[in-house]
């Protein structure tokens, strides 16, 4: 019932807890499990394990008949009702959005995909010829001169990227032309 969910709270626990009895009510777990007895309570589902999580697997495979989905529809009619609306409204924004502003997000991504290998491999090289001690962390690559070469390579790939883009800069033309046809 609803007074029942109001109860309940998040706790930490050594275990997930096991269900005892066929009613589902609240009572007390074994204190042994919790690390604060004032904590130990629970509904009395059974649980499993999940990501760090004590999660009741039950609720997920509820057998409900026709005439609680009806009953869901009788609660959630007006935001069905709202969705299609809301739908069409997001998606006519977002093809204006494209319209107005495809080609400088076509053009923002490729300056991005230049300049962020530019930016790590500087920040990289910088790093590799600073005091180790000064970042009090160990080298992901062994040593300051595998660093620094890692820093080359990111420097090859931004320019070998910004090539590619210098030669084909017509693709990109149409690329960004064909944006702007399929959103109108």
């Amino acid at each position: 019932s609803k007074s029942d969910l109001s109860t309940l709270k998040i706790v930490c626990t050594k275990k997930c807890p096991q269900k005892t009895g066929d009613e589902l009510k609240l009572f007390n777990r074994d204190p042994r499990d919790c690390y604060k007895p004032s904590e130990c309570t629970w509904y009395g589902g059974s649980t499993d394990r999940i990501a760090n999580y004590c999660v009741d697997t039950n609720l997920f495979q509820a057998n409900a008949g026709v005439h609680r989905w009806i009953a869901d529809l009788r609660a959630s009619w007006r935001q069905l009702c709202i969705v299609p609306v809301v739908a069409i409204i997001l998606g006519f924004g977002f093809l204006a959005f494209i319209k107005r502003c495809g080609g400088i997000v076509v053009w923002i991504c490729i300056v991005y995909s230049v300049c962020f290998p530019l930016l790590i491999a500087t920040l990289l090289f910088v790093t590799a010829k600073a005091d180790p001690s000064q970042y009090g962390h160990r080298n992901l690559f062994g040593g300051p001169e595998n660093q620094e070469y890692v820093a080359y390579a990111l420097w090859a790939l931004s320019g070998l990227v910004a090539v590619i883009c210098c030669c084909y800069q017509r693709t990109i033309r149409d690329m960004i032309d064909i944006v702007h046809s399929t959103s109108s």
